[in-house]
């Protein structure tokens, strides 16, 4: 008895989807439009745009940082940072030769600026020496003359290291820079120690 009734409820089911079919079968033949289909979903995030992948964190170059001071504009202070450049860039490298140095100094501060940074051989220079101009003491055609607080010690790191390798030292000094053939060059470098007092002068720092 109990394999009848199954039967019976197969049978009955079997009629069922045959009716459930064609109905579907009748229905989908009276809509003449195809049912639309989905787009795909990416599988994967669509790329960040340029402009809105962000600059790793640090100290940024001079051209993308704000003005170092008020003189920037002053073609005898655009000199001195081009000189400080090629002074750090000498001192890396060990070599005064480095056209970002001799194509911004004059001929006798060239010579002698082995001698006077002696003492930084072998150490890392992480970017331009900082420094910041005081006052354009003459603002000539021919010439500029500029005072300015330098950082004389504590810029360069110990090899291999981001250890200052001596305390840091700001002094005042008083810079030449004179037009050469159309460019301005860095003649001459003095120090100035009863000029001004540097104590409460800020200086940026950028990096290389």
């Amino acid at each position: 008895m109990t394999g009848g009734v199954a039967e019976h409820r197969t049978s009955s089911s079997l009629v069922l989807v045959v009716v459930v079919a064609l109905g579907a079968i009748l229905l989908g033949g009276c809509n003449d439009e195809p049912a639309a289909v989905e787009p795909p979903t990416p599988s994967r995030s669509p790329a960040t745009s340029p402009t809105e992948s962000s600059s790793p964190s640090g100290p940024t170059s001079p051209s993308a940082s704000l003005p170092l001071s008020p003189l920037e504009d002053n073609v005898g202070v655009q000199a001195l940072r081009r000189y400080y450049d090629g002074v750090a860039r000498a001192i890396d490298s060990w070599d005064f030769t480095v056209p970002e140095l001799t194509e911004n100094a004059g001929p006798e501060l060239l010579a002698a600026l082995p001698d006077r940074v002696a003492v930084e051989k072998g150490r890392d220079v992480p970017g331009p020496v900082p420094f910041t101009p005081v006052e354009l003491v003459e603002d000539s055609d021919t010439r500029k003359v500029i005072t300015l607080c330098g950082l004389d010690d504590g810029w360069s790191r110990e090899a291999g290291t981001d250890t200052p390798a001596a305390a840091r030292n700001v002094v005042p000094l008083t810079a030449t820079v004179v037009p050469v053939e159309g460019r301005w060059i860095v003649t001459e470098m003095l120090n100035a120690p009863d000029a001004f007092d540097c104590s409460t002068v800020t200086i940026q720092e950028v990096y290389f």
